[in-house]
Order: structure tokens, then sequence, then C-alpha cells
């Protein structure tokens, strides 16, 4: 079910694209510390329909050290978000702005499938093992998700075809799993995100 939402957001959004006569490709990339992104698309002069892909890890290791032995923990989680997204912009280009020195502000909006990979890991120096209990868990709940993103930002055109964007946004995720063990015992894990988030990132267009 998930699939096919996220199949007709896609149409949607590119037949909408599509019936702007004048256009071109568009390039967006987002760099950050915890959340890169990149889109690619379409792009008239107020809309930009496209896909694209964030990443978002992190990793906490700890290290317990004694007269005896030393004990290490590791543990990595990155979540994949391949999504589809919208972009409508405010104000019309004059001729005047048609080179360079100018801002435009816009309203945004995305789609996204949460994919998520987990390692955790432990060392006592000699032996190394992993928590597969614990991977799976993390991976259960944070992947399989959908969720979207509802932004307002702007772009200053440096060129033409190249702009710097600056954007502040809601992210949200919502989901869950549910476990069976053999002892007809059920564990239930549910998720639920909200936050706000500020990016900055370049715009090509071809």
């Amino acid at each position: 079910m998930r699939c096919k939402a996220t199949a007709v957001v896609l149409a949607t959004a590119l037949a909408v694209g599509a019936v702007h006569a004048e256009g071109g490709l568009a390039f967006c990339m987002r760099p950050g510390l915890l959340i890169n992104a990149a889109h690619i698309g379409y792009k008239t002069d107020n809309l930009f329909v496209g896909a694209g892909l964030e990443f978002a890890s992190a990793s906490v290791s700890t290290k317990y050290t004694s007269e005896s032995y030393t004990y290490t923990d590791k543990v990595g989680v990155s979540v994949f978000l391949p999504q589809v997204a919208a972009r409508v912009f405010f104000g019309h280009i004059g001729e005047e702005a048609s080179g360079a020195g100018y801002a435009r502000p816009y309203g945004g909006a995305s789609l996204f499938y949460s994919i998520a990979g987990a390692s955790i890991t432990g060392s006592d120096g000699e032996t190394t093992w992993r928590d597969t209990t614990s991977e799976r868990l993390i991976k259960d709940v944070l992947g399989g998700n959908v969720g979207g993103t509802v932004s307002f930002g702007g772009e200053y055109y440096i060129a033409r075809s190249l702009s710097l964007g600056g954007e502040f946004g809601m992210r949200f995720l919502f989901g869950g799993t549910k476990y069976e063990s053999y002892y007809e015992e059920t564990t239930t894990a549910s998720l639920g995100l909200g936050f706000t988030y500020t990016t900055l990132g370049l715009n090509f267009y071809f």
C-alpha cells in the first residue's frame, strides 16, 4: 500500500511538471553534518518536481577499561530516505533579473520511504560479537516507514544557472513493528518523530 501511494505521488508530480512547456533539468545538493541530501528533477519558472535521496547516520562508541580487561561497545545507525519532492516558487522573474543577484522564496513538500541499517558490536579485546536481535529491532522500527517534510525557503541566484538556497522545515516519520516470541509473548515498538531542520545547498539548472 505504501509503495502504491509513493508511486501515485511520483506520477502526479511528474505529470504536473510535464504540463509546463518551458523548463529544464535541475540538480540540487544539500550537504550537512548529520543529514545529506540530493535531488534531481525538472524546473520551470515557478515549479520544481523531482526525486532524491537523503542520508542520515550516527554512531556511538564506548570503552570500559579495568586492570584485567578492556571492553568496547559500538553502535552505528544509518537511514536512507528515497523521496519525491516539489517546490513552488513565488514572485516573477523579470528581464532585469535574467542574470544574477536576485532572490526568490518558495514553499516545498516531500514524501519519503525509510530504509534503515544498524550495526551493534561488542569486543573484549579477544572476541568480537554482534547483537543481531537489537540490530533487527532498530531496522524494523526505523525502516519501512513513510514520512514527509513541509518547508519554506529561498534561493539567491549567483548566476542564471546557479543559486544558493536556504531552507527551514518540519520533518515527520511514523512507524513501528511487532514481534511474537515462541512463548506467545508479543513485543510492540512504536516510532513517532517530528522535528525541525535548517539547511543550505546549491542548485544547478541546465
